[in-house]
């Protein structure tokens, strides 16, 4: 994601309200949050954005997982702060 797009996406979890998180959401802020280590080493949404799909290091089949739940109300001011972090991470 580039560095507008992470800006846009912590806006978007601000913008929340109410208590429930957010599915969709979720599985953006995984996928954009995700760091690659020696089991998984890439995340994508499913075709539907409803879960997270990782691919494994060892190229055994992908595995399908729900989101962490990173738009829940007592979450989401460290969710928005984590994106802008990784935006600033960001190479233009």
């Amino acid at each position: 994601m580039t560095a507008d797009e992470l800006r846009a996406l912590a806006e978007q979890v601000m913008a929340l309200t109410g208590d429930l998180e957010h599915n969709k959401l979720d599985v953006q802020c995984e996928v954009a949050l995700f760091k690659a280590g020696r089991i998984y080493t890439a995340v994508r949404a499913n075709a539907a954005g409803t879960k997270v799909v990782y691919s494994q290091a060892s190229g055994a089949p992908d595995v399908t997982c729900w989101a962490q739940a990173w738009t829940v109300a007592h979450r989401r001011a460290s969710t928005a702060a984590a994106l802008l972090a990784r935006a600033g991470q960001v190479q233009p």
